[in-house]
Order: structure tokens, then sequence, then C-alpha cells
């Protein structure tokens, strides 16, 4: 039913298309927001984009650095401990496949894994994050250990606008506006209830982008895909490390 409304999507659209319109060369990075807007620019803009954020990250790891926010040591545990964490992640996405593999073959019988279990390795995954950042929690601060996990993402950035630039903008635009949240953060003298709301609200990008992402594969590719979909949310959890601050210990107004 999905394929032949598709279809006939894609037909009544180029059946409606001129023939003497322009027809752009290159490629183009496309993605949609919500099912609702589409987004698209050519993939000549990915490498200078990419090349700008990344200036742009290393300004931020300037000025928190300056600031005293942030330490060059505690940067680097943030990345390997952001990095462990995916390799975690992925670890769990195996474990979970051998052990559906293995009761269909003590059942004499193919599961169907559903979105329940889909939901219980995502608990599962999160519980594991936790477990792994709670040493690191007591080494390094959290602005330490939240830019760390930026640098991860740089770093994927980087692979994927040298070999799929067509899927960068899945760290792009969420990288850009976490960026923009480090350097709202280090400006500021205190971590207010405010300031705390729009950290949050910055990570909504990467939330609009990765989960839709990560349920379509599931989707599509069925429970294997959990090696796939443990590690893109263990990246959604290396985003949302700012919001393991103390309530308690915020204030009210700045």
């Amino acid at each position: 039913q999905h394929h032949g409304t598709y279809a006939l999507a894609l037909a009544q659209h180029f059946g409606n298309v001129s023939f003497d319109t322009p027809v752009s060369s290159g490629n183009a990075v496309y993605f949609d927001v919500l099912g609702r807007w589409l987004v698209h620019y050519s993939t000549s803009w990915v490498l200078p984009a990419t090349v700008l954020l990344t200036i742009l990250f290393v300004a931020v790891m300037w000025f928190g650095s300056k600031r005293r926010k942030i330490t060059v040591p505690g940067v680097a545990l943030g990345l390997m401990s952001f990095i462990a964490a995916i390799f975690a992640a992925f670890a769990i996405g195996m474990l979970g496949l051998g052990l559906i593999s293995y009761a269909n073959s003590a059942l004499g019988r193919e599961a169907n894994p559903d979105e329940i279990y889909l939901g219980v390795f995502v608990l599962l995954t999160v519980a594991v994050a936790v477990v792994l950042y709670r040493r690191s929690f007591r080494k390094a601060t959290i602005e330490n250990l939240a830019l760390g996990a930026l640098a991860g993402w740089l770093l994927l950035l980087i692979i994927t606008s040298l070999i799929a630039p067509g899927s960068s903008y899945l760290f792009f635009w969420p990288l850009l506006f976490c960026l923009a949240a480090r350097l709202i953060m280090f400006r500021a003298e205190t971590t207010t209830l405010a300031l705390f709301a729009l950290q949050l609200l910055l990570v909504l990008p990467a939330v609009v982008l990765l989960v839709p992402m990560a349920y379509s594969i599931f989707v599509a590719l069925g429970f294997p895909s959990v090696m796939i979909v443990a590690p893109m949310l263990m990246l959604l959890f290396g985003l949302l490390i700012p919001q393991f601050t103390p309530t308690q210990t915020l204030p009210l107004m700045r």
C-alpha cells in the first residue's frame, strides 16, 4: 500500500512537470521535518559548512577554556566516554539479536519482536549509558563531558561529509544547535531554570531528525536493526548530558 501511494504521488508530480523547467545539476542533501517541510540544499555546501562548524567548535572550546568552564583533559575524557558508550550500545544490540536468535532456536519458531522489545532495549541502552557515565561524572564536569560528546559528533560529521555527504545533515544541524547551547552556557555565570530549558529546547532538532530515522530503520529492517538503532539513541544521549545538572541547584532567576 505504501509503495503504491509513493508511486502515485511521484507519477502525479513528474506528470505535471514542464519539460521547459531547468534541471539542476549535481546531488542534493534533503530531509523532511516532521513530515511537513522538505529541507534541501546542494551537496557542494556540505564541506564548506563542515569547515565553518569545525571552526565554531574550536572557538566554543577556546571560549569555554577561557571562562574556566572546561579543560582539554576533561573534554578528552568526555570524548572517550562517549565513544565507549557508542560501542556499548552496539554490544547491547548484538546481545539482543543473539538472545532473540537463541529464543527462536529454543522455541522452534520464528519470533517477530515488536515495538515493545525495542522499548525494552532503549531503556537498557539508557541504563548502560548512565552506568558508564557515573565514573566520568566524578572525574569531569558536566560541561567537559557535554563538549566531549559534541567532539564525537564533530568527528562523525567530518566522516559523513567526506564519505556520504547526503547523510551529513543528521550530524550538522544537531551539532550546530548544541554548540549554540554550549556557547550560551559558557557566557552565563550560573545555570538558571530558563537556561536549563533553553538547552533542552536546542536538543529538539536532534530528536526530530534521529528518533523518526531510528524508528523507520526498525520498521524497515526489523529487530536485527537494534545494532543500528541502539548506537543512534546513544548519540542522542550524548546531547542530553547537560540535562544531568541537578535541578535542585538551579536558581529560578539569575
